[in-house]
């Protein structure tokens, strides 16, 4: 399989935000809404992508109650 094929089964970061319309959502969640349009996708691969949006200020982590697993909301863009 080419790379080029390989890319265009995975979402990008607008259709992983177009994914999380609802604020505090598991990375698993935000995965399994996902694989809808994109068989097979790895929650991985959107825990990766989640980062690097969180790093950029797109979403940000909040508060869980389970230890282990993440919650994401969007950040909001003030004028």
């Amino acid at each position: 399989m080419t790379t080029q094929v390989k890319n265009a089964l995975k979402p990008t970061d607008d259709q992983i935000v177009a994914a999380m319309h609802t604020g505090g959502l598991m990375t698993y969640v935000v995965a399994n809404r996902l694989r809808w349009t994109f068989p097979g996708l790895d929650t991985a691969f959107v825990l990766r992508r989640l980062k690097v949006m969180e790093k950029a200020g797109r979403v940000r982590r909040v508060a869980s109650s389970y230890g282990r697993q993440i919650c994401w909301t969007l950040v909001e863009v003030q004028s």
